[in-house]
């Protein structure tokens, strides 16, 4: 073994760690490099997801609001086929429009003649089955 020397200056110092601190300089940027590249791939994935998460948002809405309309069309008498006309994007707007609506639809209803042909029994029907009466009485002459 060689005869140990001691180190006297800083060029000495400096020479005698150089190796070792250059070998230690590479593997951090290395791992800096590494940590870099997952850094990349986690944005990607998070963007990824925000998008999933985005969508899935708005299918839930669209869920509650048809789910809100077909509720607030049962409590005022619509029709379930006609609760998607209804318009607002909160409770209170499709409530005020399902109110309006049905009440314009009750005023649109005509009352059924007061004379009929087959002694009365039309009162009852709806007007598809008075008018299908009707025509199978004009088939019938």
């Amino acid at each position: 073994m060689g005869e140990f020397t001691p180190i006297t200056t800083q060029e000495d110092f400096d020479a005698a760690i150089s190796k070792r601190l250059a070998r230690q300089e590479s593997a951090i940027r290395g791992e800096y490099a590494e940590s870099m590249k997952e850094l990349e791939a986690l944005r990607k994935a998070a963007e990824g997801h925000a998008e999933q998460i985005a969508a899935l948002t708005g299918e839930r809405d669209a869920a509650a609001l048809g789910l809100s309309k077909v509720q607030i069309a049962h409590k005022y008498g619509i029709d379930i086929e006609d609760a998607s006309r209804l318009q607002g994007s909160t409770a209170e707007e499709l409530e005020a429009d399902a109110k309006a609506w049905s009440e314009r639809q009750r005023s649109r209803r005509t009352p059924a003649p007061a004379g009929s042909n087959d002694g009365g029994d039309n009162k009852n029907k709806s007007a598809k089955a008075n008018a299908l009466a009707a025509l199978r009485e004009l088939r019938s002459k």
